[in-house]
């Protein structure tokens, strides 16, 4: 799955094998954070 996020491909297929795989919504969701990072909050007040 994280080369198919790094080439900014479709992820469905991969998720879907990752979820047949009986990977964990957390496994799936590290990989993301991995490649893309995590979202930051600007401070804007």
């Amino acid at each position: 799955m994280e080369w198919r996020s790094k080439l900014q491909g479709n992820t469905m297929p991969a998720i879907l094998d990752c979820v047949e795989a009986y990977c964990t919504t957390g496994e799936v969701c590290d990989v993301f954070r991995k490649v893309f990072g995590e979202y930051q909050e600007t401070g804007g007040v």
